[in-house]
């Protein structure tokens, strides 16, 4: 059975888009490779935090300091909850939970 997307996962988009436009009107969308990797997990048959965890799955690694990756993390468990954002520390390169 497919999964249903809500408005929720359009506002993980647009937060991930965001993250990734550092103010550069003129850099590429990255939008698209977002959207890649989220239909990749649904196709997989995953449920919609972990379609917005893919969203989001090298925001953590894109901050420019470890600061910015800690107030990131907690934008997106605010925003969107503890399962997308416990996925995406798990499967980020970069620590920012003080291990």
């Amino acid at each position: 059975m497919p999964t249903h997307l809500t408005d929720r996962f359009a506002e993980a988009l647009q937060v991930a888009a965001d993250f990734h436009s550092n103010g550069d009107e003129s850099a590429p969308p990255h939008t698209s490779h977002l959207l890649q990797v989220a239909g990749l997990v649904l196709e997989a048959g995953g449920d919609e935090d972990q379609a917005i965890a893919a969203l989001f799955h090298d925001v953590l690694e894109g901050a420019s300091s470890e600061d910015e990756a800690e107030a990131r993390q907690s934008r997106i468990r605010e925003a969107f909850g503890d399962g997308p954002a416990d996925i995406v520390i798990a499967c980020t390169d970069a620590r920012v939970d003080g291990e």
